[in-house]
């Protein structure tokens, strides 16, 4: 869910937009453009130490309409109750 994107981040937590990192901000200022999220796929697989690399792709609908296509690969790190967004990056 989108809007709870920045709720899973934790101070160790790393994001990177388009090769750039980012602060939080910055993610909630592209979550508050986007009108859509169309997601095509979803791969996830094991990672070291008990994560999960998670790959989405899809597109994003702004307020203009325009659907603009995305990747986003992100690593989840576990935690005693759930996972937390460890690195994220995001293109688009």
């Amino acid at each position: 869910m989108p809007q709870k994107i920045c709720t899973s981040f934790i101070k160790d937590s790393s994001a990177s937009y388009n090769g750039n990192m980012i602060t939080l901000d910055v993610i909630k200022s592209i979550n508050d453009e986007c009108r859509t999220c169309e997601i095509e796929s979803v791969d996830a697989q094991e990672s070291p130490q008990q994560g999960v690399t998670v790959l989405v792709t899809g597109y994003l609908v702004g307020k203009d309409n325009v659907g603009r296509k995305f990747a986003q690969t992100f690593i989840l790190a576990p935690l005693e109750k759930g996972y937390f967004i460890f690195k994220d990056m995001f293109r688009f």
